[in-house]
């Protein structure tokens, strides 16, 4: 579609050309986003664990054992 020379192509060109570069650009930023956020969402909640005394060892036991009892 980008080598036409019809004059309808000549107005579809650019939208064809904005809409794949969008979805790729998209794409993109929303895997790198979503890491981000995980990676936030799990240093905040190591931080707020670590601020009340409770560890990750201590977290773990207790869901286990919550789960075997």
């Amino acid at each position: 579609m980008i080598f036409e020379t019809s004059r309808q192509a000549r107005f579809m060109i650019p939208m064809a050309l904005s809409l794949g570069y969008g979805t790729i650009f998209a794409t993109i930023i929303v895997l790198i986003l979503i890491a981000c956020l995980f990676m936030i969402v799990d240093d905040v909640a190591a931080l707020i664990h670590h601020n009340t005394g409770r560890g990750k060892t201590e977290l773990q036991s207790r869901a286990s054992c919550e789960t075997a009892c």
